[in-house]
């Protein structure tokens, strides 16, 4: 049953609420039994629902924990394609990484040649 539905099922029972209130003497005990009996099944109804939208809403929280709360998707793996690389070492500066595959395990190697200041003096004395 939806949040609606709990909503409605409440309406009705505070408007068989409010109609027993008002019920003069002279009305018979079997008139006003039948009537908290209709008061009875409807707060059950509205019971029941509130409890399922209250397991619904727990539910999505924590789909949306575990949306939230988990690691961005690595780059793609080069060997079995799964997005699930990450860098597990870095050396000289880091200019040299090591990543790893969480699914495969294999190990790719990546070199940044950085740019300096003497990079192009030594490529120009290369040529």
């Amino acid at each position: 049953m939806e949040l609606g539905a709990a909503l409605s099922a409440l309406s009705n029972a505070m408007t068989l609420a409010k109609t027993l209130r008002g019920i003069q003497q002279n009305y018979d005990v079997a008139s006003v039994r039948a009537q908290m009996s209709e008061i009875y099944d409807a707060l059950a109804e509205a019971r029941i629902a509130l409890a399922d939208a209250k397991s619904m809403i727990a539910e999505q929280n924590a789909l949306i924990k575990e949306l939230q709360g988990g690691p961005v998707p690595g780059e793609p793996c080069p060997y079995c394609g799964a997005r699930a690389m990450r860098m597990t070492s870095q050396r000289m500066n880091a200019q040299w990484e090591v990543w790893t595959c969480g699914e495969c395990h294999e190990e790719k190697d990546v070199r940044h040649d950085l740019p300096g200041p003497n990079r192009a003096a030594h490529e120009a004395r290369g040529r």
